[in-house]
């Protein structure tokens, strides 16, 4: 009986010993999942800042050659509005002087 009782306490020994082993391993293991999880969640925020930063300096880009594109549109509208009174000018400049020319012509007519 004295061996068996021996046996029995060491085999219980045993058990609570590989049991708390069980119980170290998963402790580590939570650990490490939880500090991994936690430098994963850490790592994706820092991601999700730089792609948020990203989509800012894009969205201010947009904004910025909207403005250009805007701008640049209004100097070629000046443009054409300029080139337009320019031509019309010119085109009333040229019916003067025909006219003029007409009118002296006109006179020397009536002279001669």
């Amino acid at each position: 009986g004295h061996l068996r009782a021996a046996l029995e306490e060491a085999a219980q020994r045993h058990e609570e010993a590989m049991a708390a082993a069980d119980a170290t391993v998963r402790q580590v293991r939570e650990a490490a999942e939880g500090r991994f999880g936690y430098e994963l969640q850490a790592r994706l925020s820092k991601l999700q800042s730089k792609v948020n930063d990203l989509a800012e300096k894009e969205a201010r880009n947009g904004m910025r050659m909207t403005a250009l594109a805007e701008e640049l549109a209004g100097a070629r509208n000046t443009a054409h509005l300029e080139y337009a009174r320019r031509v019309e000018i010119e085109r009333a400049l040229h019916e003067s002087a025909a006219i003029f020319k007409q009118q002296i012509w006109s006179k020397d007519e009536s002279i001669g």
